[in-house]
């Protein structure tokens, strides 16, 4: 057997176990065995432990006073050896039980959640080991679900959803943060979504408030100043058509000064219409007062005036004309 093949993506204590049980599966045990220097931890302990116990089993003779060099730090129990059949079958159950772990771990890293251990565990070590690794093959499947299923719904556009899982430690954290991403991009959207559908309704009042950084700040700021801008100029639009068409005053012209790109040429147009019509206004004001004062010199000068202006020009200086031409009365 390789005992290189997968140690990218054994742990240190796995590479060490099926080393040692490689070593185990042609022979006696050889003098010299690999010691494990990976993390110590209670599991770790318990499966060196129990290697330990089968080498003192299938050798006898070995030195009780000292440790093995399997451990290097566990000592010998006084327990009948097993046979060399009997051993040889407890180290091919365990090594297929290794084997198994291995297996598992190594479809989470490739992110298959899929995977649990189906073999027959013996031993309370394995056992235990079999029920952690499960569990946690069921927790990052749950937490992986939960994420891709809040994913696929903000995706999708329906806004809200939240993973809703037990986890702890670094996996609570994880799940916390994009439940957090969640909720703030939900609070986004619905805030410029009601800003927006208050727009096109012509409510002009609303603004974004929410507490943000970074680009999300730099976005409610524009949105806002689109609402600012609009207000002003609806207002000065409103104004312009009070003072023309309700109080009669003409000459106005509407100062947005924040205005840019298309709303910067609209104003501009705007003011111009209307300061064509002022000039207009104007004149047929100065022309028929002339003649109302009986004077006829005076006429309106058309300019580019099209359409219907340009008829109601004609018309004021063709009557100017005929009012001219006719003799003054005795």
């Amino acid at each position: 057997m390789s005992t290189t093949t997968q140690n990218d993506t054994l742990t240190p204590l796995e590479t060490h176990l099926l080393t040692v049980l490689a070593l185990y599966e042609h022979g006696p045990i050889p003098e010299s065995i690999p010691v494990y220097t990976g993390p110590a931890s209670p599991q770790a302990t318990e499966i060196l432990r129990a290697i330990d116990t089968i080498a003192r089993r299938t050798q006898p003779d070995i030195d009780t006073a000292s440790p093995t060099v399997l451990t290097n730090v566990l000592h010998a129990t006084d327990i009948p050896p097993l046979s060399l059949s009997e051993a040889e079958q407890e180290l091919r159950l365990m090594k297929a039980q290794v084997q198994d772990v291995a297996r598992v771990c190594n479809a989470i890293t490739k992110g298959d959640m899929r995977q649990r251990m189906t073999m027959p565990a013996h031993g309370i070590v394995m056992v235990m080991v079999k029920d952690v690794v499960n569990k946690m093959a069921d927790r990052l499947d749950s937490f992986a679900t939960s994420t891709l299923r809040v994913a696929v719904e903000t995706n999708n556009g329906a806004l809200g959803s939240i993973a809703l899982i037990e986890l702890e430690g670094v996996w609570h954290q994880l799940s916390e943060s994009v439940n957090n991403l969640s909720t703030v991009l939900t609070n986004e959207v619905r805030s410029v979504a009601q800003v927006a559908t208050a727009i096109s309704r012509g409510d002009l009042s609303l603004q974004i408030d929410l507490d943000t950084r970074g680009e999300m700040a730099s976005m409610h700021a524009r949105v806002n100043e689109m609402v600012v801008l609009l207000r002003a100029l609806a207002a000065d639009t409103v104004r312009i058509c009070t003072e023309y068409a309700a109080d009669g005053r003409v000459g106005g012209q509407m100062q947005v000064q924040t205005a840019q790109g298309v709303w910067a040429e609209m104003l501009k147009e705007q003011n111009t219409v209307t300061a064509y019509y002022s000039v207009l206004v104007r004149e047929l004001i100065r022309v028929t007062t002339d003649l109302a004062k009986g004077k006829t010199t005076e006429k309106i000068n058309a300019g580019a005036a099209s359409g219907n202006l340009l008829e109601l020009i004609t018309a004021v200086n063709q009557l100017v004309d005929r009012l001219a031409a006719s003799p003054p009365a005795a």
